[in-house]
């Protein structure tokens, strides 16, 4: 290989020979020759940036009139010559996208160019929201791939393929279309389930903005959403209207302002024969097609969503996201996910919290990987044999359920063997939580940081992972 080196002009840095090479990067610098250096010194084992190492620093200290040009590559996690998954790497969109900043003196160090090119990863993340599609978009394609395999499953027995998932979105969506014609922001009152997934999917596929109104907020807070976000019409499930009517919530004294539609009225609207023939539309048109002829896009800045504070600090607040707000950190979660084709995800997370719908809800549909959804978190026991009857190895949820898990003797450890990662967020994780479930179940939590604002997810720490950096750059 050195003939092809010294024909590039590479100059090879490893443990062994590290101060000739520097040496030789100093002389290209004074000969005012252009040197490409990967201060990292090992691809990345986890798609996030490693640690940089200090031997540049060496290589620049005796550099008399040059400066430093930092650049950001984001897309290469998705190229076969990455550690990604191999589930990661079959995606067929690549985009690959360079970006440079301005230059910084010579004699800056390891840890200065390593923020430049952070901050850079930023603007990269930022452009690359922009271009992508909307949700609507985004899920059709993939529930198209996923095909025949399973997509979700919920604790009422319900199973859905990829095909069958589009199928049951269509109709809903043809269903509601008559019903929600003059109405913009539509209500949800569904916990986690199939119909849950499905009716929000619906509502998007119509060009609508989805509110999944908070049913444990009480009867003022309710009120006060439907009025902040103009809402007319709220698709509810029974198990939400019988719920609200326990803690003394009649939905049937809104009638007057607000038109109730029963989401399971809908399904039983649902012929079969239109069933059949709207599968067989979908298993014979190509995503693009059914896309075109089904789907009402909606503009990339359009409020795709709405969720309102729980109302602590006054009258609750209506935050709005848009289809590139969910899009981009969809795209970013799962990076740090990098999901295998064995993975499984338990969605139980209620989707009126923008962690439970963008991560647990709309990231498995538009990204391929298997959900089963659980209505009710707090129901150990029922998360456990969703979890052990589909080997989950995903699990996003909270501090408070995560100490429940680890306290409920129902729960028992064989139900959680699968999981690979567990993702706690919404509130802080006390270390007494953490080693009662390390110490139950075997595994470690991961603890993300977000707001509503941010879709909701700005930070989570990651798996550990063995870096093979014999011959890298390790001064």
């Amino acid at each position: 290989t050195k003939p092809f080196l010294d024909f590039w002009g590479v100059i090879p840095i490893s443990s062994r020979r590290s101060k000739d090479a520097l040496s030789r990067v100093t002389e290209a610098l004074n000969n005012g020759e252009a040197v490409v250096l990967f201060p990292e010194g090992h691809l990345s084992r986890n798609g996030q940036l490693g640690t940089f190492q200090r031997g540049f620093e060496v290589a620049t200290k005796e550099v008399k009139n040059a400066v430093i040009i930092p650049f950001y590559l984001r897309g290469l996690w998705e190229d076969n010559f990455s550690h990604a998954s191999k589930k990661m790497k079959r995606k067929k969109s690549r985009d690959i996208a360079v970006n440079f900043a301005k230059a910084i003196p010579i004699r800056s160090t390891a840890s200065e160019v390593k923020k430049a090119v952070f901050d850079l990863s930023v603007q990269s993340w930022m452009h690359y929201a922009l271009s992508l599609p909307s949700i609507q978009k985004a899920w059709i394609s993939s529930a198209k791939k996923t095909g025949k395999r399973l997509c979700i499953a919920d604790t009422a027995g319900l199973e859905l393929s990829g095909h069958q998932c589009i199928t049951e979105t269509l109709l809903i969506s043809a269903l509601l279309r008559p019903k929600l014609k003059d109405n913009q922001n539509i209500g949800l009152l569904i916990p986690p389930s199939i119909k849950g997934s499905m009716a929000n999917m619906a509502l998007l596929t119509l060009g609508k903005s989805v509110v999944n109104l908070n049913y444990e907020n009480g009867e003022k807070n309710l009120l006060h959403a439907l009025k902040s976000a103009h809402i007319t019409k709220i698709i509810a499930s029974s198990h939400v209207i019988n719920r609200l009517k326990n803690k003394g919530i009649d939905l049937t004294s809104f009638s007057d302002s607000v038109e109730i539609i029963n989401i399971e009225a809908i399904y039983e609207n649902i012929s079969q024969s239109k069933r059949v023939l709207t599968l067989f539309m979908v298993k014979l048109f190509p995503g693009w097609l059914l896309s075109l002829l089904c789907i009402t896009n909606s503009k990339k800045d359009d409020t795709a969503a709405i969720f309102f504070s729980n109302g602590t600090e006054g009258e609750p607040k209506g935050i709005e996201l848009s289809h590139t707000n969910i899009m981009g950190n969809i795209k970013q979660t799962i990076t740090l996910v990098n999901p295998t084709d064995q993975d499984v995800l338990l969605g139980t997370l209620p989707i009126y919290h923008s962690f439970g719908l963008t991560i647990t809800t709309l990231l498995p549909l538009i990204e391929g990987i298997p959900v089963v959804c659980h209505p009710d978190p707090s129901k150990s026991a029922g998360v456990g044999k969703m979890a052990a009857k589909y080997e989950a190895t995903l699990l996003f949820t909270t501090a408070s359920l995560l100490n429940l898990y680890s306290q409920d003797r129902k729960l028992i450890p064989l139900m959680f063997k699968h999981l690979r990662m567990v993702v706690s967020g919404i509130e802080k994780l006390s270390m007494e939580t953490r080693n009662a479930f390390k110490k139950k179940f075997g595994h470690d939590i991961y603890e993300s940081y977000g707001a509503t604002e941010t879709t909701p997810v700005v930070s989570c720490n990651i798996p550990d992972c063995l870096l093979y950096t014999s011959d890298a750059a390790d001064d």
